[in-house]
């Protein structure tokens, strides 16, 4: 058996907690200098007890949140995703050690300043630690040697995603499978080697140096199993399950869940669900709201008012019920771009549409037909990113033709989304573009994070000072 079963991976906690130690430290001064600008500062006996607070809390909330196990294959977003909770976490705990405390002589300003860098340099840091072990393992270090015991789909998957991007650091033995003439030939068609049966995989791992094996569940549960998961535990080797789906269920991005010793699986991802992500979002949607209604509205709100009343005859705001989160109805608000008339609950807009005005094809080019939308946004029925919410009329009729049409629906629908900066926006003549919007809507859901939401706001902003073909 090889004396370096896990190459350098149990180091990793390690450099991680020491990293982040130096981070807080040099922060924390640098903070300092950043509001004070004294170069020669050295800390007091209540600065000593913050100095002491902010490295203490770091390291209890960084290991309660688990944030030195470095997955193999996390996103840079994902990371991100982790790292703004628990530092959201961080930031209020240490604000709270400061007033429970009456640290009378600590400068509010001063620990803001620290909260803001400390963040910034963390980011900094995780991503120089992500890219060099990318590079790393890229070069053949740091690898996990994987035998796979399956052939179906989910093993192929596996097997070329491992194959395909060498920067996670897995070199894949071969597999074994039952007798399965088609499945095997699959899996030796893609590279994989043919390990043979499963009754040779306990001497297989004898013989050679083996760090995981990755098995194929199936609804019943293999003779040899038992055997295989004790002889891995007690020889230093890692087994982990590949759940069996079925081909129905192919293409979600399910989670597991504990229900006491039970593990549940979910059939799709839903970050939105957990409490921080609803909380980081909401902030987010009423921070931005508030500056693009303070800043915006004052200014543009009098001249649309004035250019809308006289563009043609009807109410400034139009107001229509449309689909929330969850299939509650809501009341939508825009500036009004049509003449009124009798099929606006019924009908899309449409290229050089007969209904529109000459201010009402400016606004929706411009997308500031949609600037009410922050108030529904203020109120909790939208969010800044998100789905678009349609017409009942619509939700009713693609939620019967089109496939998962609803699961959009699991998230409030937003101003912009992830289909719209993508371009899948406007007129669906087709029933395949109305299909191709749920999609990206349905990845949104399944993958949202607070900087894709800043990834999407940002595409959109640029997407109106270029032009958009759809915008109508």
């Amino acid at each position: 058996m090889s004396g370096a079963k896990f190459g350098y991976s149990k180091y990793l906690p390690l450099i991680g907690v020491a990293a982040d130690l130096v981070v807080v430290n040099v922060v924390f001064f640098l903070s300092h200098f950043f509001r004070f600008g004294n170069v020669n500062w050295w800390p007091g006996e209540q600065d000593s007890e913050l100095w002491f607070l902010v490295n203490f809390i770091w390291v209890v909330i960084a290991f309660y949140h688990k944030a030195y196990t470095f997955l193999r294959g996390e996103s840079f977003e994902e990371m991100l995703r982790k790292l703004t909770g628990y530092h959201f976490i961080y930031s209020a705990t240490v604000f709270l050690f400061l007033f429970t405390l009456n640290l009378d002589t600590i400068a509010r300003l001063w620990v803001l300043y620290y909260i803001v860098t400390s963040f910034v340099f963390f980011i900094f840091f995780r991503w120089i630690f992500q890219t060099f072990f990318s590079w790393y393992r890229s070069k053949g270090y740091n690898f996990r040697r994987v035998v796979l015991v399956g052939d179906d789909n989910s093993v192929q998957y596996l097997f070329k995603t491992m194959r395909d991007d060498i920067t996670l650091g897995f070199r894949v033995l071969g597999f074994f499978s039952e007798d399965d003439p088609a499945g095997r030939q699959r899996m030796v068609h893609l590279g994989c080697t043919d390990l043979g049966f499963l009754a040779g995989l306990k001497d297989y791992l004898v013989n050679n140096d083996v760090h995981e094996v990755y098995w194929q569940l199936t609804p019943l549960e293999h003779p040899l199993l038992k055997d295989i998961v004790q002889y891995c535990e007690n020889n230093l080797i890692r087994v982990k399950f590949i759940p069996y789906f079925g081909s129905t269920l192919l293409g979600r991005k399910p989670i597991i869940d504990m229900f006491r010793l039970m593990p549940l699986v979910s059939l799709r991802s839903e970050p939105l669900q957990r409490p921080i992500n609803r909380a980081l979002k909401r902030s987010f949607d009423v921070v931005f709201s508030m500056l693009v209604l303070l800043s915006l509205m004052p200014i543009l709100l009098p001249i649309l008012l004035i250019l809308i009343k006289f563009g043609s005859k009807g109410p400034i705001f139009f107001k229509q019920l449309r689909t929330g989160e969850d299939g509650r109805s809501f009341l939508c608000y825009k500036f009004r771009t049509m003449r009124v008339n009798d099929e606006a609950d019924a009908l899309q807009a449409t290229k050089d549409d007969p209904r529109l005005t000459k201010i009402g094809g400016f606004l929706r080019r411009s997308n500031l037909d949609e600037l009410p939308q922050f108030w529904n946004v203020l109120k909790g029925e939208m969010s800044v990113v998100g789905p678009r919410p349609h017409m009942l009329k619509h939700t009713e009729e693609y939620s019967q033709r089109v496939s998962k049409f609803l699961v959009r629906h699991l998230a409030k629908p937003g101003i912009t989304g992830w289909a719209q900066v993508n371009g899948l926006r406007g007129e669906t003549k087709e029933l395949i573009q109305m299909e191709q919007r749920v999609e990206a809507d349905i990845w949104y859901v399944e993958n949202w994070s607070l900087t894709l939401d800043i990834r999407i706001v940002i595409k959109t902003i640029w997407n109106m000072l270029m032009g958009e073909e759809k915008a109508y």
